[in-house]
């Protein structure tokens, strides 16, 4: 039957297809069987498949006869590898890392934030935008403060640099009171990550900010530079200005100082950076240790005592109204608790079951009248009186809380200011604490300090990624600040002082032949302390006096010549092995584990003699005579008295005029006063003086437990009733 509408080719292409299939079938199998076959090619020769291997073979045994010939004639050439040249060859003159790589990934490995965000196109080309001059912010102003102490021996005798300091001062041995400047300042670091995020035309258009991920855990404190000077001259301009000597103690250059001079690398740049972590090694450098004296502090902390000293009588004043408010609030409280007792000690009313009959229909104890006490009414004044008196105290309290002192008038602790586990975390603080310390100084020097902040350069050994014409900003591994305003005069006592606190005129009607005549106190620092000697003086004669000490074992003069021998070169750090204060691995009597007032009275530590019982003092001034202050009064009129002064001559021929009482209202000789009396002791326990307990507030949770009587009724008996 024939289709309808179904073509011829339609009809037999199947047939067509699966003739040309048939074809191509029994051409593959002639090839394989009709001519030469399969072949392969090896060193450009052709080969039958099934000999294919032959030559691979006989290469190999080439080879291997080659390898175990132990006298080979040719040796290939070895070329030499620099792929540390080839790096920095790539990362200074190559064609640099795309933008959109350099954009997110972090400059020096994992220093980065995690997370940071693409500050620029993902798709922009290197060079294609322009950053902003990277801009460190200034720190504040430094504060200095002087301060003297005595240095450990043992210490001094193992650094040579800082004996040599000390001798610079003019000491010349036992005791080590050397003097130093601490210098404060404090850094914004959250306004340097500000300044290093901030879009310079706000667009982001041709100007754009740094890709956080170049500087977001990349950008550390490497060193805060102090620079000193010896005042300001006619013009203006500082005298004499230089920077601050680094500390005398090993490893304590500035981390700046490790970066090559010449031809940095950014290997190099960070191996410092990852340093600067440590912050107390960094901007933070400890004092060095101190066996007497006052204990060193940060400027800051120095200025809130002061602070707290100078407010000392109105704390005084308050600490004594508040010990009189807890004493009131005890009071009260024991009259409520007195007044409260007899309810709390009432009979329980009649019924309830027997007690030791036990047994059932006992007899019931006599019937006895509740005792007399106070009405609700009463109990509720003494409730309220109490609440009045314990809120007095409260009061008080928080108001010494105030003035920065506790219930017994000392000093609150506060957080401490160096409290920083790392330096990365500057970018986010706006108050950042640094110091240092100024050894190179002598007594009565006057000075000002400046400060910068130098940290590193995050597009350091980048180049190639910035246009170039900012291509510069790239070139130097560090970036410093502008210098801070310079400080207020820091002024460090001298080593003597006097103060002229009586005087005579000398002859008189009843004493023609007496000589003019004046009393001074003078003072010396001395092992930690200022210590005080008295001085009667006559024309002519030279201010000197001798000071009286405290016991000699608490100023123990330490044996270190051994220490001294075993000591390297200045520079040098000490010899590995050999502990502080025991080089030798012996127990040379460190001046820290003596602790006076153990026992019945000072002991020597071992390796040690007791100090001087006294010492002199001698000032280069001469007293001239004495007069009376003009308009100061007349002592030969009635009525009157006359102010004296004392006309001197120092050691430079000037005429120097010293009115007397005129440490009355002088601050510097109050303090040394207190320090004289501090000396006294030296730090020693008195075992006779008992010092007087203060009272102690009551716990507040049971101020606000204030004892109330219990409703009426009573509570049941012992046994039970019975049958």
């Amino acid at each position: 039957m024939k289709l309808k509408g179904v073509g011829i080719v339609e009809q037999h292409i199947e047939k067509a297809v699966l003739g040309v299939v048939v074809l191509v079938f029994v051409a593959v199998l002639a090839m394989q069987f009709v001519g030469g076959g399969n072949k392969v090619k090896i060193d450009k020769q052709s080969y039958p498949i099934q000999r294919g291997y032959e030559p691979i073979v006989k290469r190999a045994q080439e080879v291997a006869a080659r390898m175990r010939d132990p006298n080979p004639s040719v040796l290939p050439e070895v070329a030499p590898l620099g792929l540390g040249a080839q790096w920095a060859e790539a990362l200074q003159d190559g064609p640099g890392i795309p933008q959109r790589l350099a954009a997110i990934a972090p400059r020096f490995g994992p220093g980065a934030a995690d997370g940071a965000r693409l500050a620029v196109d993902p798709g922009a080309t290197s060079g294609e935008y322009m950053y902003q001059a990277i801009v460190v912010p200034a720190p504040g102003t430094p504060h200095g403060v002087p301060f003297r102490s005595t240095l450990d021996p043992i210490g001094v005798a193992m650094n040579r640099d800082l004996e040599n300091i000390c001798r610079a001062q003019g000491l010349t041995g036992q005791p080590w009171d050397a003097s130093a400047v601490t210098v404060q300042t404090t850094f914004n670091g959250a306004a340097l990550a500000q300044s290093l995020a901030n879009d310079p035309d706000g667009s982001g258009t041709r100007y754009a900010a740094l890709p956080e991920a170049w500087w977001r855990g990349n950008v550390e404190v490497l060193e805060i530079q102090y620079e000193v000077c010896n005042g300001f001259d006619a013009s203006g301009n500082p005298i004499n200005p230089r920077l601050v000597a680094p500390l005398p103690r090993p490893g304590s250059e500035p981390l700046t100082r490790r970066i090559p001079a010449q031809n940095p690398t950014v290997e190099q740049v960070q191996a410092v950076v990852e340093r600067a972590g440590d912050i107390r090694g960094t901007i933070q450098p400890e004092y060095f240790r101190v066996i007497a004296g006052a204990p060193w502090q940060t400027p800051i902390e120095r200025a809130r005592l002061a602070a707290i000293e100078a407010k000392r009588p109105e704390i005084e004043r308050k600490v004594r109204q508040y010990e009189e408010a807890v004493r009131q609030a005890e009071r009260d409280q024991a009259a409520l608790v007195e007044a409260a007792g007899p309810r709390i000690g009432r009979q329980p009313p009649s019924g309830g079951g027997g007690g030791r009959s036990g047994g059932g229909g006992g007899e019931r104890p006599p019937e006895t009248a509740p005792p007399s006490g106070p009405n609700e009414s009463q109990l509720r004044q003494l409730r309220d009186k109490l609440q009045r008196s314990i809120k007095d105290r409260d009061d008080l309290l928080a108001g010494l809380n105030l003035l920065g002192v506790n219930e017994l008038g000392e000093p609150l602790p506060v957080g401490d200011e160096s409290d920083i586990e790392a330096l990365s975390d500057t970018l986010e603080m706006t108050e950042v604490y640094g110091w240092t310390h100024d050894l190179m100084v002598r007594p009565g020097d006057v000075r000002r300090y400046r400060a910068r902040v130098v940290v590193n350069n995050p597009l350091f050994g980048y180049g190639r990624q910035l246009a170039e014409e900012q291509r510069s900003l790239a070139t130097e591994p560090t970036l410093a600040s502008a210098w801070s305003d310079w400080s207020d005069p820091v002024e460090l006592e001298g080593s003597e002082y006097f103060f002229v606190t009586s005087a005579s005129e000398g002859a008189t009607e009843t004493d023609p032949t007496a000589m003019p005549r004046v009393g001074v106190e003078v003072f010396k620092f001395y092992y930690g302390y200022w210590r005080q000697g008295i001085a009667s003086l006559e024309p002519g004669d030279q201010l000197a006096a001798d000071i009286k000490l405290p016991d000699p074992a608490l100023l123990p003069i330490y044996d270190v010549t051994n220490i001294r021998n075993a000591a390297p070169p200045p520079g040098q750090p000490p010899r590995p092995g050999t502990p502080p204060g025991s080089p030798g691995g012996t127990n040379q009597g460190r001046p820290g584990d003596f602790e006076p007032g153990r026992g019945p009275g000072p002991v020597l530590p071992a390796g040690a003699t007791p100090g001087p019982e006294k010492i002199g003092v001698s000032v280069a001034t001469w007293l001239l005579d004495v007069g009376t202050v003009a308009g100061g009064g007349d002592a030969k009129l009635p009525g009157s008295r006359a102010r004296l002064q004392a006309y001197m001559r120092d050691q430079t021929g000037a005429i120097v005029v010293r009115p007397t009482g005129e440490q009355a209202n002088n601050d510097r000789y109050k303090a040394m006063v207190l320090s004289a009396k501090e000396g006294q002791d030296q730090g020693a326990a008195d075992p006779k003086a008992e010092p007087e307990p203060k009272p102690e507030p009551p716990p507040r949770e049971r101020d606000r437990d204030i004892p109330r009587p219990p409703p009426d009724g009573g509570g049941g008996g012992g046994g039970g009733g019975g049958g």
